[in-house]
């Protein structure tokens, strides 16, 4: 028997419980209505990292426009970008429309059938092959988000640091062997849902249907689970975004294809620390007319960004070579391109039409 076992057992009465309560309270989320591999791929993948209630809309957005794995296969790229826009982490769309390829032209449209096939595919780590596979697959793998680390967490008073690969693997193994007979798939869903609806940061433990076997709860401990080790604070970068007009049109520049918001519209702009103001502005013959007020704010994964948005002419045509396309566009044209959110922040502020 493991120690994993004795430190943490589990039931085949609570697991029953769980599910019952998961079948009769279960969220009817669009892709739980479907049996679609693609739909249910694409749903696993905007959910990395984002809320449920922001993944609704965009999910139904999305499969109006790429109703399957050709149609987005053969996408253009930055129709896929602007369909994405506003979900963040874009490096998950790039991936996404990689493995939409490799799923068309390699493997005939047919999707993966098993963990390993899963894990090959571009953007798709060990949580999504563990949650494909056993969603769509049956497989037998520990599904592990942050709320059934908080379920998990507060069922067994795990004293660990939530954020160590430990710790995962700890929960990862109570969900692997709360299974049973159930189908792993929902049972992993159970778990999360569990999280979600009820296992709040502020649980409501009198609906709980586990609360007799909860640890935390018996000890009036549930606010201290997951423990979190202070991870200190973001840095925050501060530069410029720069509102260049020739009459009705805009001044717009695409990022380069690599790094963060690769393949993205945006704003001249420059962050401070990189090149100064001063120094930004005469590299590119800009003439500073005048400063808003209100700054462009935005919070990104590792870091934090605040732009001063200043309009403003050019002495000359504009030539930049750290973008890799510069376009002079009108409101209309703006809404057909992906922009990143800061930049529709500085827009908004700065009064474009539209924005």
């Amino acid at each position: 028997m493991k120690s994993d076992d004795i430190l943490y057992p589990i039931s085949e009465e609570l697991s029953s419980k769980l599910y019952k309560w998961y079948v009769k309270n279960r969220r009817l989320l669009p892709w739980r209505k479907s049996k679609d591999p693609y739909e249910i791929w694409i749903s696993e993948i905007m959910l990395q990292q984002t809320q449920v209630k922001t993944v609704i809309p965009y999910f139904k957005r999305w499969l109006k426009r790429f109703s399957n794995v050709k149609i987005l296969a053969e996408a253009d790229m930055e129709l896929v970008l602007k369909t994405w826009e506003g979900l963040g982490y874009y490096r998950r769309v790039y991936q996404l429309k990689s493995a939409a390829e490799m799923i068309f032209r390699e493997r005939n449209s047919i999707f993966p059938n098993t963990y390993k096939d899963w894990l090959a595919l571009p953007g798709i780590g060990p949580y999504s092959a563990a949650a494909l596979a056993s969603i769509l697959n049956g497989e037998k793998y520990g599904v592990v988000d942050g709320n059934s680390k908080r379920v998990i967490s507060r069922l067994y008073m795990i004293e660990a640091d939530s954020g160590t690969a430990q710790f995962k693997s700890n929960i990862a193994d109570i969900i692997k062997r709360s299974f049973f007979a159930f189908h792993p798939g929902e049972l992993n869903q159970a778990w999360m849902e569990l999280g979600a609806l009820i296992c709040l940061p502020k649980p409501h433990c009198q609906q709980c249907p586990l609360k007799e076997y909860c640890e935390a709860w018996l000890h009036n401990r549930m606010t201290e689970f997951p423990v979190k080790k202070n991870r200190g604070k973001l840095p925050l970068l501060t530069g410029a975004a720069f509102i260049l007009q020739d009459g009705d049109k805009l001044l717009m520049v695409k990022r380069p294809q690599r790094g963060l918001l690769s393949g993205m519209w945006e704003l001249p702009n420059t962050i401070y620390e990189e090149q100064p103001l001063a120094d930004f502005t005469l590299a590119n013959e800009i003439i500073i007319e005048r400063t808003f007020i209100k700054k462009a704010k935005h919070q990104y994964t590792h870091f934090k960004v605040e732009l001063d948005i200043i309009e403003g002419s050019l002495r000359s045509p504009w030539w930049n070579d750290y973008w890799i396309e510069h376009r002079w566009l009108t409101a209309s044209e703006l809404e057909k391109l992906p922009i990143a959110k800061v930049h529709h922040l500085a827009l908004h502020i700065a009064g474009v039409k539209k924005f």
